[in-house]
């Protein structure tokens, strides 16, 4: 079992071209593009989410269970901090059944292409998600790093990808969580190219 705390921020990009091109000079590359599946639990009266408590099971190139809690001891201005406990999970598809067994009810399912880089002290996630490209820091000086990679500060997000989501939702109906199987090929096609973002 693994317990941080988690800080991060999260900025909504174009595309990663300019970005990449940063980071591969001034940072490590932790992991290559993979794709995640990532499913939410609750209870029926949404307990959890009324509580700022998330519970998350994903599946990457490993599964893992993660449980977030809100860090009411140190709070930040702008900046998501959150407490993390996080397992790793031998079967995903058991887990998930045994979560429902056990009372928890999917509330909602997404998607995400991830490729990981290190910059100081911090981890720069570039995220493709069904309704945009978002470049996440977590870790250590968040700011800092940020400016490395010419991102303004004011435009920083400390939300959630769902709470993300039903924002962008109110303005398209349209929108969605999870990629369908031709997007899902169609971008692992154009991941093997740089080039594409």
């Amino acid at each position: 079992m693994n317990v941080h705390v988690e800080r991060e921020i999260k900025f909504e990009v174009s595309d990663f071209k300019k970005y990449e091109h940063i980071l591969s000079k001034k940072a490590e590359l932790i992991q290559e593009w993979v794709f995640e599946k990532n499913i939410v639990f609750d209870y029926k009266d949404n307990k959890l989410e009324k509580k700022g408590v998330l519970l998350r099971l994903r599946h990457d190139n490993y599964s893992k269970l993660t449980l977030k809690l809100p860090n009411t001891s140190y709070i930040e201005s702008g900046i998501k901090n959150k407490i993390e406990y996080e397992v790793n999970v031998s079967n995903f598809e058991t887990m998930n059944i045994i979560l429902n067994k056990v009372g928890f009810n999917v509330k909602l399912e997404y998607h995400k292409f991830r490729k990981i880089f290190k910059l100081n002290n911090s981890l720069i996630c570039l995220d493709i998600m069904p309704f945009g490209f978002f470049i996440e820091i977590e870790g250590g000086e968040l700011y800092n790093n940020a400016k490395i990679l010419g991102l303004n500060q004011e435009s920083s997000l400390d939300l959630t990808y769902y709470e993300i989501y039903n924002i962008k939702l109110k303005k398209n109906r349209l929108l969605k969580m999870v990629f369908s199987e031709e997007e899902k090929l169609n971008i692992k096609k154009l991941l093997k190219g740089v080039d594409f973002l």
